[in-house]
């Protein structure tokens, strides 16, 4: 164009036109390119960054809005990408196509924040209008943080927001909504002084962030110097909420109400009732599912129609169409009627509008703020499926773990540890490569459920091993009770007492029969210790109580022996003491043989049990009793000789005393003899060696009597005075014969 204007003549050469005809297309050539040059275009606000994670402001953007020194209203446009955001802002600033680069293939070019290049005047309205288009969300290659950056700017600049989707109401766009609103809302109101404060140090600090910042305030002033500003407009944005609308692109279905179809065309009430009914009908959902109405100040939809129906190539290139569809254009009108009622009323309503300058600032505000963390992630929806799905995975791989425990614990024997523990671990392998395998591609989100799945199987084994260990034991107390009441009925039986070296070697019996009936089962639970140590200790303790049981029963016998013993001796001198009396050395010899017959079975048995401590106890006490015995035979037989020999000495006494009244004279020694010759003949046949006790007992018998030794006395006495007098006479007769002479 320029090369033709510099030289109109090649144009008229080329075209065949007459001179003052060329000269005048040049001059309307020359009037084209001045206007296209004057005219309005796209201004970029935020772009993204290099790692396309981020979004930073772009210097001649911040610049044109600090260039607007009055307030405006914001109108800004979200949605998934290729819906028509684009087209939308353009019908709705100068009803065309063209304006904002359009789409014409599945890659999306809106990239960052535009804004239209000047703000628009709508009839009505006191203050301006700037419109923002924004890359739509859900495109290859962004995060869900990088959208969220997008919508809560959107979010927080708008004083009506417009939400842009295709065909549907979709529940799924619903959650997603109320998700970025609400973290908007808590990006907007986290923002306070001391964040500002950290936001300044951060950007001091951090070198990627002071090299960003130092990059943008070389270009725009306002880049860090208006801070105080974009804080205030940022909370007083967060809780001012702007108006909604949520506007539905190529939409020609009809709404089903009361059993007629109603058409939505043009129909705001219809649209409005469909949104509340899509935000009401949420079964899966409690009060809050509701929670777009109670955020926005004022929530609506429209319905817009095909803009054409001359092919997909007019729909691909819809900056090319010269006439929309008239439902479209209608539809267009309706909406831009509605955004300007609610723009009205927000003038009415004193609501403070910002200026340009107070956005750039809040722009870079929030920028810093959402560089520095203060705008936090939501998960996606695939995020959260996964997280179900490891969740329902886990629980499924949980419970095959759980239900191999059931399957082994069920049992009637428990199995052995080691054994229990290796298929125990093996299961808890298999569950883990069930979960595995039922995660394969997730990729990092499953680590947390796998952690989590290991740890409750792990836990799930300790539990099965503790169990399985309580089951083994109550096995081995149950079989060890089991075979100590086979084993004490096997005692009871014995007939104790037994003698010491036999009793031994019948404990060594009983312990290894308890030994050997308990080996099976510490040979199958090897590794629990205890248990042989507890069956050990239980033979011994069998062991001790038999030598216990075998020491009382033979005390018991050894008792009953000398009882016996005691007895028997008493029943021998019983019989022997009507032979009565008896000389010493018979009484001796009586006792001997009753010792002898009496105390040979005490003996033998206390000779039996001679290891036992309590033999010297008994073998005294059979000493004791046998003297016992000895001294009251003794005193029985000395009575009853007394007894014997009283009447025997009375007759011979009465005989002695007869004779000595007849014989004037006897001596002592001749009464002695005589009264034993009596004595012997009153008696008969008795016990030789009872005689010198008979004669002893009538000697002392009389000594005793006092009518012998009166007798004898008297007798002795008249015998000596004759005496006396015959010698006296012969003194006398000699003396006279001697006188005579």
């Amino acid at each position: 164009l320029v090369a033709t204007l510099l030289q109109p003549h090649q144009l008229m050469r080329t075209t065949r036109l007459r001179p003052d005809t060329g000269l005048l297309l040049c001059y309307l050539l020359c009037l084209t390119v001045h206007s296209e040059a004057n005219k309005a275009h796209p201004v970029q606000l935020m772009e993204p960054t290099g790692s396309n994670d981020g979004l930073r402001p772009v210097p001649s953007g911040i610049k044109w809005l600090e260039s607007i020194q009055e307030p405006v209203h914001v109108v800004a446009v979200v949605g998934t990408f290729n819906t028509g955001k684009s087209h939308l802002l353009n019908q709705l600033i100068h009803g065309r196509g063209s304006g904002f680069k359009l789409a014409t293939s599945i890659n999306p070019e809106t990239k960052g924040i535009w804004a239209w290049g000047e703000p628009v005047k709508w009839h009505g309205l006191e203050k301006k209008i700037i419109f923002l288009d924004t890359e739509g969300f859900g495109a290859t290659g962004n995060s869900r943080s990088y959208d969220a950056r997008i919508f809560s700017l959107a979010y927080i600049l708008s004083s009506h927001f417009l939400h842009n989707s295709v065909r549907v109401i979709d529940q799924r766009e619903i959650e997603m909504l109320e998700v970025l609103v609400r973290q908007a809302q808590a990006f907007g109101i986290g923002i306070s002084p001391q964040a500002e404060d950290s936001l300044s140090q951060a950007s001091e600090t951090s070198g990627v962030a002071s090299k960003r910042t130092a990059a943008v305030s070389n270009e725009v002033s306002v880049y860090g110097s208006e801070s105080s500003i974009g804080l205030t407009c940022a909370q007083s944005r967060t809780m001012d909420t702007p108006a909604f609308t949520w506007v539905v692109e190529d939409f020609f279905q009809g709404l089903s109400s009361s059993g007629s179809d109603v058409s939505l065309l043009g129909g705001d009430g219809s649209a409005k009732q469909w949104l509340d009914s899509s935000l009401q009908n949420r079964p899966d959902e409690d009060s809050s599912s509701r929670s777009l109405t109670a955020i926005f100040s004022e929530t609506n939809c429209h319905t817009l129609f095909l803009p054409t129906m001359e092919g997909a190539t007019q729909l691909r290139y819809l900056d090319r169409v010269k006439a929309f569809h008239p439902d479209f254009v209608n539809d267009v009108n309706s909406l831009r009627a509605s955004i300007l009622q609610s723009l009205s009323s927000r003038e009415l309503s004193s609501q403070k509008q910002l200026q340009g300058s107070q956005i750039a600032s809040l722009i870079t505000l929030l920028t810093r703020a959402a560089d520095n963390g203060f705008l936090r992630s939501s998960p996606s929806r695939w995020h959260m499926f996964v997280q179900h799905y490891c969740s329902d995975v886990e629980t499924s791989a949980g419970k095959h773990f759980e239900n191999a425990i059931s399957i082994s614990e069920s049992v009637t024997r428990p199995i052995p540890v080691a054994r229990f523990k290796s298929l125990l671990q093996h299961e808890l392998a298999a569950s883990l490569d069930l979960f595995d395998k039922a995660t394969v591609g997730v990729g990092s989100a499953a680590r947390a459920s796998r952690e989590k799945l290991e740890d409750r199987l792990q836990k799930g084994l300790s539990s099965a091993m503790r169990s399985n260990d309580a089951s083994i034991t109550n096995l081995i107390r149950s079989q060890t009770q089991s075979h100590r009441t086979k084993l004490e009925k096997t005692l009871s039986a014995l007939e104790l007492p037994l003698p010491p070296p036999k009793i031994k070697a019948q404990a060594d019996v009983i312990a290894k029969q308890h030994l050997d009936m308990s080996k099976e089962l510490w040979t199958e639970y090897s590794t629990h210790v205890f248990m042989r140590e507890d069956v050990e200790r239980l033979a011994k303790l069998l062991v001790h109580e038999l030598l216990a049981k075998n020491e009382e029963r033979a005390e018991q016998y050894l008792t009953r022996m000398v009882r016996a013993a005691t007895s028997c001796m008493q029943d021998k001198l019983a019989n022997e003491g009507r032979r009565l009396p008896v000389g010493k050395n018979t009484l001796k010899q009586l006792l001997k043989t009753a010792k002898h017959s009496c105390h040979a079975a005490a003996q033998e048995a206390l000779r039996e049990f001679s290891d036992l401590k309590s033999v010297s106890r008994f073998r005294h006490t059979l000493d004791e009793d046998f003297k016992k015995e000895g001294k009251e035979l003794q005193s029985q037989n000395a009575a009853a000789l007394a007894k014997f020999l009283k009447q025997p000495l009375q007759q011979a006494e009465y005989q002695l005393m007869k004779e000595l009244n007849k014989d004037w004279f006897w001596s002592e020694i001749t009464i002695r003899w005589r009264a034993a010759e009596l004595a012997r003949g009153e008696v008969g046949g008795i016990d030789p060696e009872l005689m010198p006790i008979l004669e002893s007992a009538i000697h002392e018998q009389w000594l005793e009597s006092a009518d012998m030794k009166t007798t004898l006395q008297s007798k002795w006495t008249v015998f000596w005075l004759i005496l006396y007098l015959v010698v006296a006479c012969s003194f006398c007769w000699v003396a006279v014969v001697i006188v005579r002479h």
